[in-house]
């Protein structure tokens, strides 16, 4: 059974993942915390980042995998 998750890219590149788009958004904030506290964005910036960003990532299985 594939499990449904979605990623986003952060600013810095580092590719963040969630099951959906709420739990995205709040890992993606969980990363900015830890990782980039002197560049503050807003829950604004992050919530645009997940929706026009957003993507379901390869699997890795080969399309004969199917």
């Amino acid at each position: 059974m594939l499990r449904a998750v979605r990623a986003v890219d952060c600013w810095c590149g580092q590719v963040v993942q969630g099951k959906d788009d709420e739990e995205l958004g709040r890992r993606l904030r969980e990363h900015l915390h830890e990782a980039h506290p002197d560049e503050p964005r807003s829950d604004d910036d992050v919530r645009s980042r997940v929706a026009e960003r957003g993507y379901e990532p390869p699997t890795g299985d080969p399309p004969w995998a199917y």
